[in-house]
């Protein structure tokens, strides 16, 4: 094997790491692994945080986006739900954004900015807090993982992370695939989905937070299953004119569901009739919430997930399909857009560094293997530093 063969096999091998709020991450075809970990961001100049998980060895890891209820965090969410260990012995991706305090409530307790009909809050601006705009930023950023697979992005959420999901799925149509919440199903007043999205949803009957008949809070007063109904509606799903019926599937929970859908995206909720305002199958309970289900929550998420992919055609559409082709070549056929650095400095040191190591690691390799003279490759690996 020449220098020159040497040289370009490493070139076409290596990729920039992507540069992720303050992390680099790998950008190789199979997730090298990382977290869960804490990472920062800064958007409209305010430090948001979140934890990111990428599972070892996959090509095609599907990324669900975990959202906690008020007065919880990111990590405690994860734990109580039972989502941190799951998605690492499924190879699921996850990413959990931390709410930050709402100042408007009495309790100044965290939560995503998310009113009435998963529509944005009166506060937003006047907070500051512009949630949907941190997803996005986000999103722009660990969507750029070629391990990734862009079809397979899901959202789950708990109680106002659910609502903030929903949210989501009106606002980001072509970017979630589909949708899983516990405790915070709402139809969105307008929807603005671009297209119809599956949708699986989990309430207790004994729930007194987020009633199951509704007539709640100011953003609850529509019961459980006129959302569900009016999802069916929207999915332009077979019988969606008629009230939801249930099925028992056990002595505690039942099914209802609406299928024949348009793009398959089915609609279902599945009813806890014992439990409360509480994660199903949590690792333990809420204080004063009620029971926990012993339904397997993150298993039929698992499986509905499974089977509601973004549709090749809308994937296709994505804001983000454009910019993914900064990570599929070379700098030069894929630029950065104008006025936006790609790496910041630290990240151009490392990204120096990685090149340096990687093509004297595969020069010694090809030394041992085709006994290609010593000083010859020694010069190439000085050349190829100088430039």
């Amino acid at each position: 094997m020449s220098t020159t063969s040497v040289t370009t096999a490493v070139t076409k091998a290596f990729r920039l790491p992507i540069e992720i709020g303050n992390v680099l991450v790998p950008a190789t075809t199979e997730c090298s692994g990382f977290g869960p970990k804490e990472v920062t961001i800064r958007v409209r100049g305010m430090e948001r945080r979140f934890i990111l998980f990428l599972p070892k060895g996959r090509s095609d890891a599907p990324l669900w986006l975990a959202f906690h209820g008020s007065h919880n965090t990111a990590k405690g969410f994860l734990s109580y739900s039972r989502l941190h260990l799951f998605t690492m012995q499924n190879g699921i991706g996850l990413l959990a954004l931390q709410g930050l305090p709402n100042k408007y409530d009495h309790m100044g307790w965290t939560q995503f900015n998310v009113g009435p009909h998963s529509q944005p809050s009166a506060q937003e601006d006047e907070q500051g807090v512009h949630d949907l705009e941190v997803m996005r930023e986000i999103l722009e950023q660990v969507l750029q993982l070629p391990c990734i697979d862009k079809r397979r992005i899901h959202c789950t959420g708990y109680s106002n992370g659910a609502r903030f999901c929903i949210r989501l799925a009106s606002e980001m149509s072509d970017i979630i695939a589909s949708v899983a919440v516990v405790s915070g199903l709402r139809y969105p007043k307008p929807n603005n989905a671009g297209r119809p999205i599956p949708i699986l949803a989990f309430h207790g009957l004994q729930d007194h937070v987020n009633p199951f008949q509704g007539h709640g809070d100011d953003y609850w007063q529509s019961s459980v299953p006129e959302a569900f109904q009016s999802w069916a509606k929207f999915n332009q799903c077979g019988g969606a004119q008629m009230p939801p019926t249930f099925a028992m599937l056990g002595g505690d929970h039942a099914l209802a569901a609406y299928r024949g859908c348009q793009n398959d995206a089915t609609v279902e909720l599945m009813r806890l009739d014992n439990a409360g305002h509480q994660w199903p199958n949590a690792l333990y309970g809420h204080p004063g919430l009620g029971q926990v289900s012993s339904v397997d929550g993150n298993l039929l998420m698992r499986d509905f997930f499974s089977k509601h992919r973004l549709p090749e055609e809308y994937a296709a559409k994505s804001i983000f399909a454009v910019k993914r082709k900064l990570v599929t070549g070379s700098l030069e056929d894929h630029p950065p857009r104008p006025g936006r650095r790609l790496l910041g400095p630290r990240g151009r040191v490392a990204v120096a560094m990685l090149f340096v190591a990687a093509l004297a690691f595969t020069t010694l390799w090809a030394l041992r293997r085709r006994s290609v003279d010593y000083h010859e490759l020694r010069g190439a690996l000085i050349e190829s530093q100088e430039e």
